[in-house]
């Protein structure tokens, strides 16, 4: 057996130390391996075997009889690849798993899987020609934006795998993207980097041998950044200090790629010439260095020779294709490169500088990586087509990116020089390699054997990093380290360490080394230092070894006494029966002995079968490859399992020096898995191999031994050997020993002693011929190498312990690593230490009684470093201080392993602490409470974060910049319960206040970490998440009835808006065109059937004027409500002009019989395909041209709906997805109402922008645009007009100056030539009239562009009549020729220039308040000069009068009347009254004038009005214009009064008004504007045109715009678009577009945006009532004020709010600060507005309880406090669903108990619960139970530990208090804490009257009874100083009771104690003396 090899307990353990070449590690039992490929492609089909003409006749293969069956070209000259081949790689990050890329032949197989044998393919691939290599690749790039610097935030990483070709590279990421690079070369490796792939050029043997005289050499190394980049020459660097050095290309045919790595960017080469390796470090190549290669080549093309043709290429090009050749191998003038490849070999770099000529290399075409993948569908099409901007590459086919020709002539002998200046510019190179290391050359150069068979990186335990490469022919492999410099610019190498060594791998995850040594034997390296051979059991039964069963001889490996845990099965603990694998192991000090093992050292094994390589590192697991074939895998133990004993070790690597570091982790590694190793505790291992390197004998240890400690049952130490059976049974001093240091002694002897009366002799009760007794061993060895740094042990390992502390579920861990502190500060004689263990647990005093095992001389080695701390740092002590507001000190910080430790000092600095004056800047320093320890040598290799950054966090509150704090660094809800209750108290206060004033600006992870889904960063991510679909059952009509277009409103949302009414339906039914019309006629006795029915179809005609008017009204309403399916087309509403006759008959009425006009229809369709295009929602969905197109007419011929759905995608920005040859085709079609759509729309989606393409499309169709020679096109007036109007969209407010003198002219744009421009010429002055107004929008003619022109004087001339001015510019020949049609004369004709000259006036001088201006624009004061304009132009004046003066605007009737003449006042509409007409008569009054001029001019300041207070529902515009129109409706109802100014102008006037009303209500649904248009909508008079139905339902669609969604902007831009929807000049007849083109009406789309908010509860996602309070800036007109109203609702526009607040109580508050967060509103509010609220507990909707009467709170307060004491299960389920919340109700409200004490503790909790769930903190339940149960248990099980919480809780309680902030309710109940602290006073002053002597006597001695736990408790709750501290000032001496409180005060000033504890301290030290009494003193 195994344990016969142990020595005798007699024997020191350390000798194991001194053995380190006896010590194996047992591996677990290794497990046949085969790859998952190999299986997977067994199965696999294969896509490209050979066709059948690859067989012969008789069936055999060609193959067998030598015949070969690839062309001479698809040989490759490579070497073959293997049959198969396969690499592993770990999961992801956190992931357990392993993946696996298999390649044999043309089949790639990818797949995943852990360490079971469960796996899943990823992707398998096969491929055209056989796979030359298989790799994981990883490209970083950013995408780089023209004058931006790059920020890491840009840079994205794609990652995937590389499958590599003979012609080409396809990449397959783990996204699903696919790419396909063709190689123009072929490839001999592939190498990934961090910047992509590196591929290295197969050099032919021709290439070096006879290379062409004079020529250059070609590069060797080339780079791939991004799978659509070309591929770019690599450049390197070297010879010069501090990147200063020779550039040039890597053109050297000997070097050799042998290794790179990503993390660091490293690329290691060989030189098979020199025989040496180099290393390089791999970059992105800077601008100056492309600049100066470029510069360098191409300086001189002052010759440039005739280059040969493409026969004359030579062999060095043999291995490229004809076209790369081409591309590469332009040859040089001898002046440019003086440097010959002659091949004569130069020093390598870093011994003398080496010739590198720079190769002359062509520009390949850089494609942008914005490109989509091309999915490669077709396995056998592996070329890639991509259009090329560069002008030489276009005119070679050959040369088209990515595509080899299969031959290319470059040049012939006879171009000429001018042909050579077209040459490309060359590559432009992408990354660098910089020269950093070159090992030293040798006098006997190796050549190719010397060439490294493999490479990798590696760490040690301390982590430094290794460089090792493994030399396969010298079985040597050689390990050099290196670091970074100071500066991290550059990495410096060490020297090479050499390892005799046949494989070698690394084991990353343990910061190990795997080697196989020449002898066959696995051992195990840290970096250069060996940790021992592995144990591989049951090697040879499961693979059949046939080795001898001699055992080894005396000194091998099985004597090793070392134990440790084994992962074998029990079976296998027989070492006769198994094969160890094993080699002696050289000290670790002795770097000589490193390789001292030799033969004779090892086993002498006749085997038949040994290990041949090892292979596939992955995590701790790898495989053997055996001689015979087979694999095998197996793993190596992890360092530890413990977090302690981990935390403890990281602690220990960063403080000690590292040769120490190393040697104390290769001890505890060989200790803790050793075969055979007894079953024993980690722990328990650790300390006793912790101790024993420090020298302590572990079996004389109460602490390690378990014979000294009757409480530990588990089996004796690791490092100690087991007794030797006792020859006989008779004691021994030993015994004693045992029993005097036995904790059984300890606790009992003080009662025992107690009771009878006996003296105590000390400390300990040691008899003294024991305590003289010289031990027969000493217990501490001061010559181990751990000894000096044993404070710095005690330093690190205390720091793991206060930090530990912060883990509310390592109490039992915290006993035993306090134990150790314990026994190592009494060793060192540390007070203060002891003392601070032993108050946390007195029980571990028993370890610090004895004297120190150190004596004086030994002590004198001790090394303290200065930053050794004298007193013990603290953790719960500096948080209380921190939370009174107390100085605190830096509170030392081992980084990356104390991180809790720092993050919650930060968290408490950021709360407690106020901002000092030099942090006002935004930043806190970190080392104010931050102290970072590391030891000398060590880098700190933890994060560099100088401190807490502020300045985000100014204009927070504590509570917000706290929860902000630890959202940055990770903290979540489950790190936080972790944290003990007192500790995360203050964290949960500041995450409560968020929760009761939610912030809007929080990250996505804030709100996560307060328990609050009320994000507005959630809703940016869910987009169109407000947009619902209502289903057919929620649709207010049938699905049975035909589409009315408007099924698609949010029916939840409307009844929560309009819930007591049913204003939505009955807006459906005004605005639905689908279903024919009930025509109501009566048959007269003497009317025939014929008449009747005529009369009927008279009566249709007129319904259908008023059907064809609805769909402009039904866009509105529906605008942006359906998110539409991609794959479907998208449903257009029926435009039904039939009729029914009325019940009981319901025949169809048609008109058949009538005459109508020719295709009365074509604008009511067109109308209705932009409703149904406008219903698509902004960014619903990708549209993309694909689907544009999917929606076009099944028929050939393009229809009027489908023209006015193109416009509609226009309007919503989505026309501009439209590529260029659609947009061709729909303008080449011809149809007249396409053009106008597609060219409005594009405008539209491209306003303001001046986009060129846009530009030239929309001039192809002006002509004014075009020069004149242009052939003339036949365009169509109307899409003139339109492509007039796309121009002043384009160039909206960019002041233009050549689009505004053209739009000038076009005002007044004369008829001709010939029949050219003779009808509708108003509507083409009007568009050019707006369109210039858009252009100059504002800009007052003051631009420095226009003044010049006298735009106004020509607007003016334009707009009053005049002699014609002759005509400018390139089309002034053109209208020579007059008009056959119209003779105007040399008068401009202002009723064709006047509209438009009107209107561009005002919009140019938009808000410039220019008197002068306004005085032109101001109605006539005198009838004569009144007979001289047209009344409607009237409107236009005051229109754009209003405009100019747009800031004197004001909504009253005054305002109103204020524009209107006296003349017009005191006589329009009064031609009755008898005592004005002697007046009017004398003055010559025309009635009807004025009466015609006083109603236009009242519309128009209506008009203007209501564009001032568009969307705003300013109540007094409101009233004005709602007073206006019913005043003019009274008025039609008057015959007389309407006749003096015309029925028509009275009802066009009326529309206006109505048109105005609705501007100020738009999206409101007010239903007072509702009943006007629901009355005008059914008048059906003959003076009600077409135009005027459309203005009624216009008004109507605007008050419900967007399905109560949307409002319009009052914006500059705005309300350009708005004049022209909205001009009021509406059209007479369903085809007219003589003033105004009808397509403009929907420009409206252009001015509405986005305002509703819509809260939506959280829980159930539905959408309810809140309180919502908005608060307004101040302005001119108003002070800041605040208004509240119920949400849903429309916000005003979002420059006027300053704040948007949801009010409580029914649901948590949320504010919304418009300034910090506007954009995150309007984004917020084009996704739907939707903003999550929580419900409070209790509480009820607005729906469910309107007043709150029925919510829970309001019920439990009617029955008063008593309700409070008597909490059912039912009434907490009543406020929380939480299943734990239910299950906790049922257990602690159900359940009775039989004693009241029981009893009344339930019912406290219940209360307690009650109290939690009611108020909205359900968290604190956990801390109110956790705070009673210590309380609770102090007299049965006393800690001070959980007393230090409540302790926190308390100081927490007044910190609030006294810095008096208003925290609102706090969550800890003032009545709880009291009560607390009365248990707590009361029992400790109970123990303080029974055992006061205990504080005296700590007081005076500083004891701490092992079983005396309330001592601890009274001395920490109350603050107690330490005993050192007490000696120091004097109150030790001073314990004869004679001490008075200032006394007190006065000898311990410094310390700043609480009177509470000066008091505690006085009484205990008069109860320690009972004789003395106050009396007394």
């Amino acid at each position: 057996m195994f344990s016969t090899f142990l020595p005798d307990p007699i024997h020191r353990t350390v000798t194991m130390q001194r053995d380190v070449h006896k010590i194996i590690i047992s591996a677990s039992e290794p497990q046949e391996f085969v790859p998952y490929g190999r299986e997977y492609t067994s199965c696999h089909p294969d896509g490209f075997s050979p066709p059948s003409p690859t067989r012969t006749l008789d069936g055999t293969s060609m193959r067998e009889h030598g015949v070969p069956i690839k062309s001479f070209s698809e040989v490759s000259m490579a070497d073959t690849p293997k049959k198969e081949s396969w690499s592993l790689q770990a999961g992801g990050e956190g992931e357990v798993c392993d993946e696996e890329l298999y390649t044999r032949g043309n089949t790639v197989v990818w797949s995943r899987g852990g360490q079971s044998a469960t796996r899943m393919v990823i992707r398998s691939f096969t491929v055209p020609s056989p796979v030359q290599e298989a790799l994981w690749c990883r490209f970083e790039f950013s995408r780089k934006e023209a004058n931006k610097p790059v920020k890491k935030s840009d840079k994205k990483v794609m990652s995937g795998i590389a499958v590599v070709e003979t012609s080409c590279v396809n990449i397959y990421t783990k996204e699903g993207e696919e790419y396909i690079a063709p190689l123009q070369f072929q490839a001999q490796h592939t190498w990934s980097t961090k910047y992509g792939l590196l591929f290295e050029r197969s050099i032919s043997e021709a290439e070096i041998t006879s290379p062409k005289r004079g020529s250059e050499a070609l590069p060797k190394l080339f780079s791939m950044c991004h799978p659509l980049d070309e591929l770019c020459p690599v450049v390197c660097k070297y010879g010069g200090p501090l990147g200063v050095g020779k550039l040039s290309y890597v053109n050297d045919p000997m070097q050799h790629v042998v290794f790179t790595s990503a993390d660091p960017s490293l690329v290691m080469t060989y030189d098979t010439v020199l025989g040496v390796h180099s290393v390089w470090t791999l970059r992105t190549a800077r601008n100056e260095e492309v600049a100066g290669l470029s510069s360098t080549h191409y300086g001189d093309t002052s010759t440039i020779p005739s280059m040969p043709s493409s026969h004359h290429v030579t062999t060095p090009l043999a291995g490229l294709s004809s076209s790369t050749q081409s591309r590469l191998s332009l040859s040089q003038s001898p002046s440019l490169s003086p440097a010959y490849r002659t091949y004569s070999r130069p020093s390598t770099p870093g011994l003398s500088s080496r010739s590198h000529s720079p190769a002359v290399l062509s520009h390949m075409a850089t494609l942008s990586r914005c490109q989509s993948p091309a999915p490669n569908n077709s396995s056998s099409s592996k070329s890639l087509s991509y259009s090329i901007s560069s002008p030489w590459v276009s005119r070679s086919p050959a040369n088209m990116a990515r595509t080899p020709a299969s031959s290319c002539s470059f040049a012939s002998p006879g171009r000429t020089f001018e042909s050579y200046l077209e040459m490309p510019t060359p590559l432009t190179p992408e990354v660098c390699m910089d020269h950093v290391w070159t090992e030293t050359m040798t006098a006997k150069r190796d050549g190719v054997q010397g060439q490294a068979s493999k490479a990798f990186l590696m760490s040690d335990v301390c982590g430094q990093k290794f460089l090792c490469y493994l030399i396969g022919k010298k079985h040597e492999l050689r390990c050099v380290k290196f670091e970074p410099s100071n500066d991290n610019r550059q990495l410096i190498f060490g020297a090479i360490t050499k390892i005799s060594a046949r494989d070698a791998i690394a084991l990353q995850s343990l910061n190990m080394m795997i080697v196989l040594d020449l002898h066959g034997s696995v051992v195990l390296y840290t970096g250069i230092s060996k940790v021992g051979k592995v144990y591989l059991a049951s090697l040879s039964s499961s693979h059949g070894l046939s080795l001898s069963t001699s055992l080894p001889r005396a000194g091998t490996p099985l004597d090793s006494p070392v134990p440790g845990t084994s992962s074998r099965a029990p079976s296998a603990m027989n070492i006769h029966e198994e094969v160890v694998l094993l080699s002696p192991v050289p000290e670790l000090g002795n770097s000589s002995k490193l390789q001292g093992s030799t033969f004779s050292d090892d086993f002498s094994f006749h085997t038949g079968i040994h290990i041949n390589h090892v292979r596939d590192p992955v995590a701790n697991r790898f495989t053997l490859e055996l001689n015979n074939g087979k694999l095998c895998s197996t793993s190596i133990p992890e360092m530890a399992t413990s977090p302690l004993v981990k935390a403890c070790l990281a602690a220990l690597r960063t403080q000690l020096p590292k040769d120490i570091a190393v040697q104390l982790f290769v001890k505890w590694y060989t200790t803790h898995n050793a075969p055979g190793s007894p079953s024993q505790s980690e722990w328990s291992l650790f300390v006793s191999c912790l101790l024993s390197m420090m020298g302590y004998n572990t079996g004389r240890l109460s602490l390690t031994n378990p014979n000294l400690r009757s409480e530990l049952n588990s089996s004796m130490s690791p490092v100690i050997a087991a007794k030797k059976a006792r020859s006989s049974e008779q004691g021994s001093n030993e015994d004693w020993d045992y029993l005097l240091s036995s904790t059984y002694h300890h606790s009992l002897s003080p009662r025992v002693r107690d009771a009878l009366t006996l003296k105590t002799e000390g400390p300990l009760c040691i008899r003294d011929d024991v305590e003289m007794q010289e031990p027969a061993t000493p217990v501490l060895d001061p010559s181990d190498s751990l000894f000096p740094h044993m404070p710095l042990v005690l330093s690190a390992l205390h720091l793991v312990y206060e930090d530990q502390k912060l883990h509310g579920l390592s109490h039992p861990e915290l006993e035993q690593i306090a134990a150790m502190l314990c026994q190592l500060a009494s060793d060192l004689c540390l007070d203060a230490y002891m003392d601070h263990y032993r108050r946390d647990f007195p029980c571990v005093g028993i370890y610090a009684v004895a004297p120190s095992n150190i004596s004086q001389s030994a002590k004198e080695q001790l090394q303290f470093s200065s930053s050794f701390p004298n007193k013990p740092p603290s953790i719960l002590h500096w948080l209380y201080q921190c939370m009174l507001g107390r100085p605190v000190e830096p509170f030392p910080h081992v980084a990356g392993v104390c991180d809790k430790t720092k993050n919650v000092i930060m968290l408490y600095s950021l709360y407690f602490q106020p901002l000092m004056k030099e942090e006002a800047r935004g930043f806190r320093e970190e080392g104010l409470f931050i102290k970072r320890l590391s030891a000398a040598g060590h880098r700190d290799g933890g994060p560099r974060h100088k401190g807490v950054s502020l300045d985000f966090k100014q204009n927070y509150r504590l509570g917000e910049r706290v929860v902000l704090h630890m959202t940055e660094i990770g903290m979540t809800a489950e790190d936080l319960e972790m944290l003990p209750f007192g500790v995360s108290l203050p964290l949960r206060v500041a995450i409560h206040e968020c929760r009761c004033s939610m912030p809007t600006d929080f990250p996505a992870a804030a709100y996560k970490l307060i328990g609050s889904q009320q994000s507005l960063g959630m809703q940016l991510k869910s987009k169109g998440k407000g947009l619902v679909k209502t289903t057919p059952e929620e649709n207010l009509f049938t699905a049975t009835e035909d589409d009315d277009g408007m099924d698609t409103l949010d029916q939840e949302l409307l009844k929560l808006r309009f819930p007591d009414d049913l204003r939505v339906q009955e807006v459906r039914k005004l605005l639905q065109s689908s279903k024919p019309a009930t025509v109501h006629v009566v048959q007269k006795p003497e009317v025939s059937d014929h008449d009747y029915l005529e009369e009927q179809e008279m009566k249709l005609l007129s319904v259908c004027q008023r059907t064809m008017a609805l769909p402009v009204g039904r866009g509105m309403f529906t605008l942006c409500t359906y998110h539409p399916v991609l794959t479907e087309p998208l449903p257009i509403p029926k435009l039904n002009l039939t009729g029914k006759a009325p019940a009981p008959r319901t025949t169809t009425i048609e008109l058949s019989r009538i005459e109508v006009p020719t295709n009365m229809n074509m604008w009511p369709s067109f109308h209705n395909g932009v409703a149904a295009g406008l219903k698509v929602a902004p960014e619903s969905s990708k549209i993309e041209s694909s689907w544009i197109v999917y929606n076009k007419p099944k028929s050939a011929d393009l229809t009027n709906e489908h023209a006015g759905f193109l416009m509609a995608l226009g309007l919503n920005g989505y026309l501009s997805n439209l590529n260029t040859l659609n947009l061709h085709d729909y303008l080449n079609r011809g149809h007249e109402l396409t053009s106008v759509g597609v060219l409005l729309g594009v405008a539209a989606a491209k306003r303001g922008t001046m986009d060129a393409a846009t530009t030239r499309m929309l001039s192809i169709h002006v002509p004014a645009l075009l020069i004149p020679t242009t052939t003339e096109l036949d365009i169509a007036h109307n899409v003139q007009v339109a492509a007039v109007m796309g121009v002043g969209l384009v160039y909206q407010g960019t002041g233009h100056r050549h689009m505004a003198e053209v739009l000038l002219q076009e005002i007044g744009r004369p008829p001709g030539p010939e029949m050219e421009n003779c009808t509708d010429r108003e509507s083409y002055s009007l568009a050019a009239g707006l369109a210039l107004g858009m252009v100059t929008f504002g800009l007052g003619g003051e631009s420095g562009g226009l003044a010049d022109l006298n735009m106004a004087d020509q607007l003016y001339h334009f707009m009053v009549g005049g002699h014609k001015k002759p005509l400018m510019g390139p089309q002034k020949d053109k209208f020579k020729s007059p008009s056959y049609s119209i003779k105007e004369g040399d008068q401009v004709n202002i009723d064709v220039t006047a509209s438009g000259a009107t209107i561009a006036l005002g919009m140019m001088f938009f808000r410039t308040n220019n008197q002068s201006v306004a005085q032109w624009l101001s109605p006539p004061d005198t009838q004569f000069l009144l007979e001289f304009v047209r009344p409607d132009f009237l409107m236009l004046r005051v229109i754009a009068k209003g405009l100019v003066m747009w800031d004197s605007i004001q909504p009253t009737k005054e305002w109103i009347w204020g524009n209107i003449p006296k003349i017009v006042e005191q006589f329009a509409f009064k031609q009755k009254k008898e005592e004005v007409q002697a007046q009017a008569t004398a003055l010559g009054i025309d009635y009807q004038t004025v009466s015609q001029a006083k109603a236009n001019i009242v519309a128009g300041a209506c008009l203007v009005l209501g564009l001032r207070f568009a969307g705003t529902a300013n109540q007094e515009a409101y009233q004005t214009l709602f007073s206006f129109a019913n005043d003019v409706i009274l008025l039609t109802r008057k015959q007389s009064l309407v006749e003096q100014a015309g029925r028509h102008i009275v009802e066009a006037c009326l529309v206006v008004i109505v048109v105005s009303l609705s501007l100020v209500m738009a999206g409101t649904g007010d239903l007072g504007v509702l009943r006007i248009c629901r009355h005008l909508h059914h008048r059906m008079l003959p003076e009600i045109t077409y135009g005027m139905h459309m203005a009624v339902h216009s008004a109507l669609g605007l008050l419900f715009l967007g399905g109560g969604r949307y409002s319009l902007n009052t914006s500059p831009e705005s309300i350009a678009v708005l004049l022209c929807a909205l001009f009021p000049k509406y059209p007479a007849h369903s085809n007219d577009n003589r003033y105004h083109l009808q397509a403009l009406r929907h420009l409206y789309v252009l001015a509405a945006e986005p305002r509703l908010l819509l809260p939506r509860d959280v829980d159930t996602n539905k959408a309810c009532y809140t309180k919502l309070q908005l608060i307004f800036k101040e302005t001119q007109w108003h002070k800041e004020c605040s208004v509240e109203t119920m949400a849903p609702s429309i916000l005003p526009e979002i420059s006027r709010l300053r704040q948007i607040s949801i009010l409580g109580p029914r649901y948590w508050p949320i504010t919304i600060d418009t300034q910090k967060n506007a954009d995150m509103l309007r984004e917020l509010l084009k996704n739907g507005g939707v903003v999550y609220v929580k419900q409070r507990a209790g509480h009820m909707s607005f729906s469910d309880d309107p007043k709150g009467f029925r919510s829970l709170l309001a019920q439990s307060s009617i029955g008063g406090e008593s309700r409070h004491h008597s909490v059912t299960a039912e009434e907490v389920k009543s406020f929380s669903s939480d299943p734990n919340v239910e299950a906790f109700a049922d257990y602690f409200c159900t359940v009775k108990t039989d004693t009241e004490k029981e009893q009344e503790k339930l019912s406290c909790v219940a209360s307690l619960l009650y109290e939690c769930i009611t108020q909205e903190k359900p968290d604190l339940v956990p801390t109110h139970l956790a705070a009673m149960q210590v309380v609770d248990s102090l007299q049965v099980c006393p800690s001070s530990l959980q007393l230090a919480q409540v302790k926190l809780l308390l100081a927490f309680h007044k910190a609030a208090q006294q810095q008096g902030q208003d925290r609102g309710r706090p969550l800890l109940s003032d009545e709880f804490l009291l009560s607390l602290r009365s248990k707590i006073d009361s029992c400790l002053d109970q123990w303080l009257k029974r055992s006061g002597h205990a504080v005296g006597r700590y007081i005076r001695e500083g004891v701490i009874a092992p079983d005396d736990g309330l001592l601890s408790c009274f001395l920490v709750f109350y603050s107690i100083p330490p005993h050192h501290q007490l000696v120091q000032s004097g109150i030790s001496m001073a314990t004869d009771g004679s001490l008075s409180i200032p006394e007190l005060v006065l000898r311990l000033k410094e310390l700043s104690l609480p009177t509470s504890s000066l008091i505690k301290m006085l009484s205990a030290l008069s109860l320690s003396h009972p004789t003395e009494t106050p009396s007394n003193r």
